[in-house]
């Protein structure tokens, strides 16, 4: 399966703390290489590839104390009660096991086939923490550019006069500010999304 490069460069600054056995939840159809044991879970095969375990995050199918390494990236957003998946997280982490989670903040509503909630990096950090995690590192994601890209493509996908003007725009200045090559700086209060690494 090839790997999503988006993902796999969006994920460097936190490989240190993947080991173990892994539980990717919410896997999506993203795919990537996590180098180590990695169980792949999602509730809609539809929306996924590669799935190993169908099952909802909010009851997860596995005993306490499982996986050294919870992964999950871009789910809790698309789940009715955040609190009871970042408890369930807890619940199947090791102790001293490490849980990885991306929520969006500044992102247009996308579902899959919901969409419930976005997350400052205080509000992230408190979900973590009461659900008994010690926070580690809470970390805003993405560009000004790539934040600035999709809020105009989801502007010029509700308006034809729009999108035919922007149509230059959209071919040449939109690729590069996605991939972080213009307007690559970031901003807290912009941020796309935010990372926070928490310890069992």
């Amino acid at each position: 399966m090839t790997e999503d490069m988006e993902l796999v460069n969006e994920l460097r600054p936190y490989r240190q703390w993947i080991n173990g056995k892994t539980l990717n939840a919410g896997c999506g159809k993203r795919f990537v290489n996590l180098g180590t044991e990695t169980i792949r879970l999602d509730l809609n095969p539809r929306f996924a590839s590669s799935v190993d375990v169908v099952a909802d995050v909010h009851r997860l199918p596995f005993a306490d104390n499982t996986f050294d390494t919870v992964l999950s990236i871009a789910v809790l957003e698309h789940t009715r009660f955040a609190w009871e998946v970042a408890r369930e997280f807890h619940r199947v982490l090791r102790s001293g096991g490490t849980a990885i989670v991306a929520i969006p903040f500044m992102q247009p509503q996308h579902g899959a086939p919901n969409d419930f909630v976005r997350f400052t990096g205080e509000g992230i950090r408190a979900l973590m923490e009461w659900a008994h995690f010690e926070v580690v590192l809470v970390r805003g994601c993405h560009s000004v550019g790539y934040v600035t890209e999709w809020f105009f493509r989801e502007l010029t996908r509700e308006n034809v006069l729009l999108r035919r003007l922007m149509l230059p725009i959209r071919r040449t200045v939109f690729p590069l500010m996605r991939q972080g090559k213009l307007m690559s700086h970031t901003i807290e209060n912009l941020t796309s999304a935010y990372y926070v690494v928490a310890r069992k």
